[in-house]
């Protein structure tokens, strides 16, 4: 399956591992809709894991991770302009998203109300 074949940026980065886990710990409070997201040969699945739903990713960068910790949903829009990772259905995504934000505090790295 070409979704899992490989990632673009192989060496570890600990900042983008760290953000990886953070990020995907976020994304699992979905609760509308089902994100799969492949990562090179892993494949992990966030949200709601019985809707009908379901958006695919697969990153190609894990610099994604970084930008959308960091920089929340600019830092998304940054990742996918350069091409960091793929997405079956960007509107369906950004749905997905955009009623996770609007039922979700979300906290910066210095746990200040964004």
């Amino acid at each position: 399956d070409s979704k899992m074949s490989f990632s673009l940026t192989n060496k570890f980065n600990p900042i983008n591992y760290i953000a990886k886990i953070i990020v995907l710990k976020f994304l699992n409070s979905v609760c509308t809709g089902q994100i799969v997201i492949y990562d090179g040969g892993k494949v992990y699945r966030v949200g709601d894991q019985s809707s009908q739903e379901e958006v695919e990713i697969t990153i190609l960068n894990h610099a994604c991770f970084s930008m959308m910790l960091f920089s929340y949903d600019i830092g998304m829009g940054k990742a996918y302009a350069n091409g960091y990772f793929n997405v079956s259905d960007l509107t369906k995504l950004l749905t997905i998203l955009a009623y996770l934000s609007s039922n979700t505090t979300v906290y910066s790295i210095t746990n200040k109300n964004i």
